[in-house]
């Protein structure tokens, strides 16, 4: 980092709002520099320190800035992955989120966090009430950390945005999330009216745990985007979430990608979806859907008006590669978000 940017942040200088650091100019020095400039600047409002090369601030980095974020009343974002912050640092930073009431978003993805580290954070979000957006995927989070922040959900009514997934690139560095730790989510959704994304795509739940969220997603009417997709769910799974689809109208975005969903399946979704006026977004891609459960989803297009995103790729051979994108059906709901 060099000297001419941290005189911006002391001097609080206007024109600093953004700051990326470089992790090849980034040293333990340089941590401590920062985090000491964060104390006194009230201009920065977005740091992003994700960090994909050799060098990270680790526990040792995260613990600084979490000192400086007791004191900072102007940074609303943060980006802390990909740097090898274990739960010492995950509690440091949840010690400031009990005391700092201006930031929005925090971003821990592919970090070294586990459960402890999560129980740390989760108990944060019950004092918390400024934190809109949670990023955990790629950590090691099994079902006693997803029970931790289900039962903060039941408190907090601020986190809009949570995003639990494991990504396909990072399945050594993964969340581990099974029935048990979505049943306990689904509860939480019971009482929460805040969660509008839930990320839960590639852990380890089967059609049993989709039955629980979606179960509550009948009455729950705030979830917007769901992603349950890279595991088990399997017809017994989809059947269950068509049935919901039948009376729950607030979700625009759903991901059942990778689930080993067949025809049986795709058929009781193309029936739910007849009368569903409120999903926009249907990704089915990576199943094991046939003809048969193509044609019943693509007749279901020519009756449903509001659907305008139905992938299809990577399923039987007939329909490989096929996505039906209805561009003037998009709406501006849908658009913002595309790109979660």
């Amino acid at each position: 980092m060099t000297k001419k940017i941290l005189e911006q942040l002391r001097n609080n200088d206007p024109k600093l709002k953004t700051l990326t650091v470089k992790s090849y100019s980034y040293d333990k020095l340089d941590q401590k520099a920062l985090a000491e400039a964060l104390k006194i600047n009230t201009t920065l409002t977005s740091l992003n320190l994700n960090d994909l090369s050799a060098n990270k601030i680790k526990d040792e980095g995260a613990v600084a800035l979490a000192e400086a974020l007791k004191i900072n009343t102007t940074l609303k974002d943060i980006n802390l992955g990909n740097n090898r912050i274990e739960d010492e640092g995950a509690k440091a930073l949840a010690g400031a989120l009990k005391i700092n009431t201006t930031l929005k978003s925090i971003n821990l993805a592919n970090n070294l966090i586990e459960d402890e580290g999560v129980k740390d954070l989760a108990e944060a979000l019950k004092i918390n009430k400024n934190l809109n957006f949670l990023v955990l995927y790629d950590n090691y989070i099994t079902d006693k950390g997803a029970k931790a922040i289900a039962n903060a959900l039941k408190i907090n009514n601020t986190i809009t945005e949570l995003f639990l997934h494991t990504t396909a690139t990072h399945r050594s560095l993964r969340n581990e999330i099974t029935d048990k730790g979505a049943e306990a989510l689904a509860e939480a959704l019971k009482i929460n009216t805040s969660l509008e994304t839930l990320t839960l795509q590639n852990n380890f739940i089967t059609g049993k745990g989709a039955e629980k969220i979606a179960e509550v997603l009948k009455i729950n009417n705030n979830l917007k985007c769901l992603y349950l997709g890279g595991y088990e769910i399997k017809d017994e799974g989809a059947e269950a979430i068509a049935n919901m689809l039948k009376f729950n109208n607030s979700l625009i975005k759903l991901s059942l990608r990778g689930s080993r969903i067949k025809d049986k399946g795709a058929a009781a979704l193309a029936a739910a979806l007849i009368g569903n006026t409120n999903l926009e977004y249907l990704d089915l891609s990576e199943n094991y859907i046939k003809d048969e459960g193509a044609a019943l989803l693509e007749f279901m297009l020519k009756v449903n008006n509001t659907l305008a995103w139905l992938d299809l790729s990577f399923n039987s051979t007939e329909i490989e590669g096929k996505t039906i994108i209805r561009e003037d059906k998009i709406s501006k709901k849908l658009r913002s978000f595309m790109n979660k």
